[in-house]
């Protein structure tokens, strides 16, 4: 199976089945939103992040993988009127976040707006890997994408340690760990938080 073939199967999994139509199968997304109400997707039991806010993170994340880092071009959220949509009115990826705002944010974000959102960048994502040169798969995150992400504004200061984490990262690194395995792991994560909130 090629490695193409490959992440898009893996992709499909961690978005909506609207994203990826043709591929059908499991959705890991749609089982962690299966018979949430709004109040699960904004309950944080014990301090824990809110379904609602990793769906927000890893759509932010995603947008800047693909769309500053692998691909350099318009992120999906300014594409689509999206922070108006979602009601959220800033262009980090979340990361170090206070736990303060991260409640402000799940309390205020538009439900329906973000899963807009994060079906949008999933469709944009498969096509930038569908575009990708071969020779750009092993490419290596370095000044250049390291810029772009300063430029995009997507970490706040006290998250610039993450420029140096994906420094030297190939961009097929960013297709399947950022794109893919890192919703895998927040979607767990949300599961989990709908057990443990109240109700």
């Amino acid at each position: 199976m090629e490695a193409l073939e490959l992440f898009l199967r893996m992709h499909a999994v961690v978005h909506s089945r609207a994203v990826a139509p043709a591929e059908g199968g499991w959705s890991a997304l749609e089982a962690t939103l299966d018979s949430a109400s709004e109040a699960d997707l904004r309950a944080s039991p014990q301090g824990m992040n809110s379904v609602a806010w990793a769906l927000w993170h890893t759509a932010r994340i995603e947008d800047v993988a693909a769309n500053v880092v692998i691909a350099p071009g318009t992120q999906v959220l300014d594409g689509g009127g999206f922070s108006t949509r979602m009601r959220v009115n800033r262009r980090d990826i979340g990361v170090e976040m206070s736990k303060a705002e991260m409640r402000a944010l799940s309390e205020g974000l538009d439900l329906d707006g973000l899963l807009a959102y994060r079906d949008a960048v999933g469709r944009r994502t498969r096509e930038v890997a569908s575009a990708m040169p071969p020779g750009r798969w092993d490419d290596a995150y370095g000044a250049a994408e390291s810029q772009r992400v300063s430029d995009a504004g997507a970490l706040i200061p006290e998250g610039r340690w993450l420029d140096g984490f994906w420094a030297g990262k190939s961009m097929t690194w960013f297709l399947y760990w950022v794109c893919t395995e890192h919703s895998m792991m927040h979607l767990a994560y949300g599961r989990m938080t709908r057990r443990l909130a109240p109700g």
